[in-house]
Parts: structure tokens; sequence; C-alpha cells
């Protein structure tokens, strides 16, 4: 039998090579169990921010990897290029062109319904809906006409895994939403002054996560240590270093299971910061200090 992949990241790799340390290596810490991993010992990113199988498929009770290599493969590759040049370029468009950011708005959406914790959501979509409820048609080879309500449909829906093709799928039938938007994407610039990287399990953080368009509604995406992606109608002309500390604090608020930081000492030191603080108002908070 052929070998296939296993480790399936969630948070692409390239993605989190943008938080670690000159070593490319970063501390994780367990947030269900409020301690570091292993005292505190240094992983690369490859060790973590994965499911196991996350993204095969079962097909003809075969275990095939191709969404991973292949679709997501494609995708993580064309986007780490963008995140070169954003990481490297001291150019006030960052380096990045018209055409560029609609990919990075793209990949966006494919991050948020990639990450585990929109799993049963999807689940319950595609067996409300069905495939061709979700632009999913499936048509007769020889005559070409679609096919409603097909055994062949009702195999797919009632396969286990079928679930994970409409994880990637998403992105693709809610794109003309991005149409319809009036509010555009923005790369802020910090100075991180000697501040340690941090990123977490749940990276996109959401003004409305209670009733969140990914293509329409406002969201902040720490790129790296020192830019942070912005969607708003109208941002405030300026902003404080400090703001991009409270986007930390938030991350860890909403983390599920694991955070990255390169600073031991960082998360209880933000922990410290605002300990009375609820995750809704913090959120409020931070919005607030960049939007008008």
């Amino acid at each position: 039998m052929q070998q296939i992949s296993k480790k399936h990241h969630y948070i692409p790799q390239f993605y989190l090579k943008n938080f670690t340390n000159d070593e490319n290596k970063f501390h994780i810490y367990l947030t269900k169990e409020n301690r570091y991993k292993a005292n505190g010992k240094l992983f690369s990113p490859e060790t973590h921010f994965f499911e196991k199988n996350g993204n095969t498929l079962i097909i003809k009770d075969e275990p095939t990897d191709f969404l991973e290599t292949d679709f997501y493969g494609d995708l993580d590759n064309d986007v780490a290029q963008l995140f070169n040049k954003i990481r490297y370029s001291t150019e006030e468009r960052h380096g990045l062109t018209e055409a560029d950011m609609p990919m990075l708005q793209f990949f966006v959406a494919h991050l948020f319904w990639r990450n585990p914790s929109n799993d049963k959501f999807v689940k319950d979509l595609l067996e409300r809906k069905g495939l061709s409820g979700l632009g999913l048609n499936i048509s007769d080879t020889n005559t070409k006409q679609i096919l409603l309500n097909s055994q062949f449909e009702k195999d797919i829906v009632e396969n286990e895994s079928s679930y994970k093709i409409i994880k990637y799928w998403l992105p693709f039938i809610l794109f003309q939403n991005l149409i319809g938007s009036s509010s555009p994407l923005t790369i802020l610039r910090f100075d991180p002054g000697g501040k340690p990287s941090l990123i977490c399990d749940n990276p996109l953080i959401l003004r409305n996560p209670q009733d969140f368009d990914v293509y329409k509604d406002d969201f902040i995406l720490p790129l790296n240590g020192d830019k942070v992606l912005i969607r708003t109608k109208k941002i405030k002309p300026l902003y404080q270093n400090q703001d991009r500390v409270l986007i930390d604090l938030l991350l860890i608020k909403q983390a599920n299971n694991f955070i990255s930081t390169t600073d031991m000492r960082y998360i209880t030191q933000l922990n410290e910061i605002k300990k009375d603080i609820n995750i809704d108002e913090l959120r409020r908070q931070v919005f607030a200090r960049f939007t008008e």
C-alpha cells in the first residue's frame, strides 16, 4: 500500500514560522492543563497545530491524502509566497499588488474553515443541504444532466470523511460574498520593541464570532510579530504599539488547546494586564483601538 501523509496542519507551517525564534522554534503552552509542554522544551512548527489524518478521505474503504498534498498543498505554497513578501518588505504596500489581496482574503477563509472547531458545523451543514445544496452537482457522464438525490450523492453524504471536502469547498462557494463587501484589507505595522512572538491554534480574531461572514465581516489576523491584517470599513489614522500586546492577550483567551510563544514568561505577563476582563469586552476594546 502506498504511504500517505498523516500529520495535517490546520494552521499551516509557513504561517507558524512567522512566530518562532531565531532557531525557528517555540514553546508550547497547553491551555487546558495550564502548563508548558515538556517543561518548556522548544518545538518546531511541524510538531504541533495539526490533526492526525485531519484531511484524509476514505474512498472505497481506502485512505487517500490528495486533499492534503494536492489541494491544501498548492494553496499553502501560493500563499507562502505572499507571506514572504509581507515579512521582508519595507514598502508601504508590503510588497503586495492589488492582485495579491484576493488571494490573501481567500487564505483567511480557508484558515477559518480549516479549524477543527468548525467540524461539527460543517458536518451538520452537509447533512442538511446535501452536495447539491452546497453547489456541488453530480451529473450523468453520458447525458451530462444533473442528478438530484442520487444514490451516489447519498453515499457521499453518509461517508464520514466527506465533510472534509466541504471544508475545502466552502471558501469557493462563498467567494461571491467578497464582491459585495465594502470593507478593505489593510496591513498594520508595529514596532515590536523586543516583544516575544505568540500565536494560538485559533488565530483569527472576529468582531462578531456568533454571526461571522468570512468575506464580509471585520477580523484581525496576526501575520507575524510586527504586522497584522485587518478588515474593517474605516481604520483610525493613529494606533499605539501596545495595542499589539492586547491582540496577543485576546489570542490567549480564545485559544482552544495550544499557544506557542518564544518567551515562557510572556503568557503570565499578558494575563496580568487585565485580570478581570472577559473575552467579549476585550474583543470590543481591541477593535475599538483600530476602528472608527
